[in-house]
Parts: C-alpha cells; sequence; structure tokens
C-alpha cells in the first residue's frame, strides 16, 4: 500500500513539473485563483467565526448560556460541559478550527483523551450558511437536516460507550484569558495551513484533470469532487444527473469532506489523538447521511 502511494505522488509531481513546463501561465493562475479565494472568503469567515468561538469557549460565555440547551445535552449523552460547549460551537465552526479546541482543551485536562476521540470522530460541521449559498432552498433543508443529524446520532451512540466507563472532570469556570491569545495565535498559524493546503488540493485536482482525461466527464468530475468540498459540490452541481443522484453524492461529500479538510486537520491534530478517527468519523457521517437524505426523498413520495 505504502508503495502504490509514494508511486502515485511520483506520478502527481511528473504530472505537475510536465504542466509547468508546457503552460506555466495556465498552472499558475490557477494557484492564485485558489489564493484569491483563501484572501477573500475563507479568511474572514473562518478567522471571525474562530475568534467568536473562542471568546465564547475561553472567557466561559457558553458555560452561563449551556442551560438553553440542556435537554439536548441529555439527549446526546454529554456530561462534560466543556465536550458539549466544543460540540455545539462546531455546528458553526467547522474544521480544522474545531480540532484546536480539542486540542486546547486536551491539553488543558478539561477533556479526557476518550471524549477528545469522540469529538474527533463526530464533531465536524460544514456551515449550514455555507450550503444554503450552494443549493437552493428545497435541496438545502434536506442535506442540512441529514448533515446535522447524522453527527447528532454518531455522538449519541459514541457517548453511551463514555458514559457506561464513568470518567469525571471538574468544572473549570475560570476566565482563560491566555488560552484566548494563545488560540488567536494558533488560528493564524491554522489559516496559513489552509492555504497550502488549498493550494496542494487544487494542484492535485489540476493534475489529474489534465493525466485522467480519457475518462468518462462525469465520473472524472465525481471522482475529482472529494479534493476540496466548494470546488467539488460546484462540479456535482453542474453534472447532468439526476436530482436524487445530485443529493446523494452532495450529501455524502459534506459528511466525508474533501481531501483538502482532511490535510488541514491531519496537521493540526494533536499527537495524541490518531487521525483514523477522523477519517473514520467522516466516512460513517457520509454513510448516515445518504440514509437520511434517502429516507427523507421516500417519505416525501408516499407524501405526495
Amino acid at each position: 500500500m505504502k508503495r502504490i502511494f509514494v508511486f502515485f505522488i511520483l506520478f502527481i509531481v511528473i504530472v505537475l513539473f510536465y504542466l509547468a513546463f508546457n503552460n506555466s501561465l495556465a498552472l499558475y493562475s490557477t494557484i492564485l485563483e485558489t489564493l484569491n479565494i483563501w484572501l477573500m472568503k475563507v479568511f474572514p469567515s473562518l478567522f471571525t467565526f474562530f475568534i467568536v468561538s473562542s471568546l465564547l469557549i475561553n472567557f466561559k460565555i457558553i458555560n452561563y448560556l449551556s442551560f438553553l440547551f440542556k435537554p439536548l445535552k441529555r439527549i446526546l449523552n454529554f456530561y462534560n460541559d466543556e465536550a458539549f460547549n466544543i460540540f455545539l460551537l462546531s455546528i458553526f465552526n467547522g474544521n480544522p478550527s474545531t480540532i484546536l479546541f480539542i486540542n486546547q482543551s486536551l491539553e488543558n485536562n478539561k477533556i479526557t483523551i476518550d471524549e477528545a476521540n469522540v469529538l474527533t470522530c463526530s464533531a465536524s460541521f460544514i456551515s449550514p450558511f455555507f450550503i444554503l449559498s450552494f443549493f437552493d432552498k428545497r435541496q438545502a433543508l434536506i442535506l442540512i437536516i441529514s448533515h446535522v443529524l447524522a453527527n447528532f446520532i454518531l455522538v449519541f451512540f459514541l457517548n453511551r460507550r463514555l458514559v457506561k466507563k464513568n470518567i469525571s472532570i471538574q468544572k473549570d469556570l475560570n476566565i482563560d484569558f491566555d488560552g484566548f491569545l494563545s488560540s488567536i495565535n494558533k488560528a493564524i498559524s491554522v489559516l496559513l495551513v489552509i492555504a497550502g493546503t488549498m493550494v496542494s488540493a487544487t494542484l492535485l485536482k489540476y493534475a489529474l484533470m489534465n493525466s485522467l482525461s480519457f475518462l468518462p466527464d462525469n465520473l472524472l468530475k465525481i471522482v475529482l469532487s472529494f479534493s476540496e468540498v466548494s470546488t467539488g459540490l460546484n462540479d456535482l452541481r453542474n453534472l447532468n444527473i439526476n436530482s436524487t443522484y445530485f443529493l446523494l453524492l452532495s450529501s455524502f461529500l459534506l459528511g466525508m469532506g474533501g481531501f483538502c479538510i482532511h490535510l488541514q486537520v491531519a496537521s493540526v491534530l494533536s499527537k495524541k489523538i490518531s487521525y483514523k478517527y477522523y477519517l473514520k468519523g467522516r466516512f460513517i457521517q457520509g454513510i448516515i447521511s445518504v440514509v437520511i437524505v434517502l429516507i427523507i426523498i421516500f417519505v416525501k413520495k408516499i407524501a405526495s
């Protein structure tokens, strides 16, 4: 397996060298376009959400608001406020920002390694606002329900196993100003990592598009849609396929995430946590999302 991976990387490098010599202008313009997306869209939104989440967590504001979500906390089998707060904020925060909060809480002994593994598996969301920007209202509603519900189902069953272990964590209501400053520094570093991984994913997609052009167009676009979520959804939207297949593919992509996000998570994930937890969680979430979409479509057909 390792040898196959090495040959694949070598193949990509050779293709990129060829493309750089053959048409460097097109290659560099693709890179600049990606960096422009990062600067104009990714950086402002991610940094804003990260700062808001960091303030809520480190200044314990989320603890004073948590009473509003107590029923949900019980339903999802959370018993540690810190873990529940991270999960709650991850719905809007997304990755790799959520991974930073998991790392920080684990380092400060506010969550256990088992809780960190559960959160790595289940606290991974694509923002509902992002989904709304890509689909019409009917499709967006179906995908948001399936995406969020899939992680809720996942964390419900994973937390049930934790409850049996009866692990207790001390509540900490002290304001962590140093933690807030530290998280800002880490956010800047992570945003630079995101820029690098976005370019890497773009280069990979560009190389494969030029070397696998002999494949059927639809098949190629479906395969390459998993390089990066936003461009992948755009490719799927432009496919000439049935709306049901489009929703199923989109729901799996949103759950599984693109190569770009996986690369970002792997680069910032604490050494105490294995990447396999994240990979396993994304695959399971993708499958559950697809099943939920199928159920919604089936129920709608019966109702009509």
